[in-house]
């Protein structure tokens, strides 16, 4: 029973480790004071990314600061709906009964110890100018655990301490789901997965990962190694994609920025190169993959790189190696899908041993440490 409560708690942790978060509060008084409150915090293990944007700040230097409770969003009244009677004190989850040593020169370091939470403007400076636009990070800020800051809320007030606007902290995260579905030389697809939100829309620093479902085999001719696959800088159909000759040169690939090639690596598999690289010759990041017209090759890919609002509608082709210029199998249009979509048939790991390479991604990477686990238990 020891073991598996143990086995429990390691599988949970690890889960919590390898998602994401993101929260926004949006800005929007009558005074003309309007902006963004954006929250992002990639994993347990690092600190929380805060961007503010601003205008109408006609009563600078302003502060602003997480309180205990949410607002009544059905007040009208801005001193009535932001009053401390109502929004609580401010954020203050470690109980600290004195934060007179929280200064905007305190180290970061020491946030836990001298300064409240929620104290934001205290920690990292008051906003001084009408426009503001304003990003730093807080190790204090958790958006994960039983002292994450969703349900509170946000509040701006005046050098004399006047509230001026506030809002509700909420997360507001979905999906983004498309397909590339192959039905002529090759059989299966390409499926494409990302969380995204209003925070995402905004930045694409904050997007999270594209995770990428590969599931393929020819219905002709002869199998092999060495299929590459890769994003086009628009759809099958267009001229300038150079699918209609059935062999396109590198500069076509998503997002037609050729000269990253020069200083890519010939075997990028290592994450750590991919910035150096085009972000659409994906089979370059992550590796060939091996056609035969027996049994289907699967993988699943996880890449930083690859964003939803820029691929959906681009050309997604398979194709061989050889040369400058390569021999395309199949091209497919990266066509969008329900966020309840699941891909055409279901998708197992790829076997990391075969010719179907995919990088180690945290689902790998979960089952890795899950194993060393049960051995050492045992």
């Amino acid at each position: 029973m020891k073991r598996i409560l143990f086995f429990s708690v390691v599988l949970f942790a690890i889960a919590e480790i390898a998602k994401a978060n993101s929260f926004i509060a949006d800005i929007n008084e009558e005074s003309g004071l309007s902006g963004r409150f954006i929250f992002f915090q990639s994993n347990t293990l690092e600190d929380t990314e805060v961007q503010i944007t601003l205008s109408g700040l006609f009563s600078a230097p302003v502060n602003y600061y997480i309180s205990e409770y949410p607002i009544d969003e059905s007040e009208t009244d801005v001193a009535t709906r932001c009053a401390s009677s109502e929004t609580g004190s401010t954020w203050n989850p470690k109980g600290l009964t004195d934060t007179s040593g929280c200064s905007q020169t305190t180290p970061s370091s020491d946030y836990n110890t001298l300064c409240a939470a929620g104290d934001l403007g205290i920690k990292h400076g008051k906003l001084k100018t009408q426009s503001v636009d304003k990003l730093f990070t807080d190790e204090s800020i958790k958006l994960f655990g039983k002292d994450n800051i969703k349900g509170r809320s946000l509040v701006l007030s005046d050098i004399t301490g006047t509230p001026l606007a506030c809002t509700n902290i909420k997360p507001v995260t979905t999906q983004r789901k498309a397909q590339a579905v192959f039905d002529t030389i090759l059989d299966g697809y390409a499926f494409f997965q990302q969380d995204i939100d209003a925070v995402c829309s905004d930045n694409q620093d904050f997007c999270t990962d594209t995770t990428i479902q590969l599931k393929l085999k020819k219905t002709t001719g002869v199998g092999g190694p060495n299929h590459g696959y890769a994003i086009l800088n628009g759809p099958c159909s267009d001229p300038n994609s150079g699918v209609v000759n059935q062999v396109y040169p590198q500069s076509f690939i998503w997002p037609g920025t050729a000269s990253q090639y020069n200083t890519c690596p010939s075997d990028a598999t290592e994450q750590k190169y991919w910035s150096q690289c085009v972000p659409g010759y994906l089979s370059l990041k992550h590796g060939d993959i091996t056609l035969t017209t027996d049994d289907y090759t699967e993988a699943v890919l996880t890449d930083p790189f690859v964003k939803m609002q820029d691929v959906v509608t681009n050309g997604f082709v398979v194709f061989e190696q050889g040369g400058p210029n390569r021999v395309i199998l199949e091209c497919k249009d990266i066509q969008e899908v329900p966020p309840s979509a699941s891909p055409p048939n279901s998708v197992t790991a790829p076997d990391t041993s075969s010719s179907s390479r995919a990088l180690m991604s945290s689902g790998s990477i979960f089952v890795a440490i899950v194993s060393l686990v049960f051995v050492f238990l045992n």
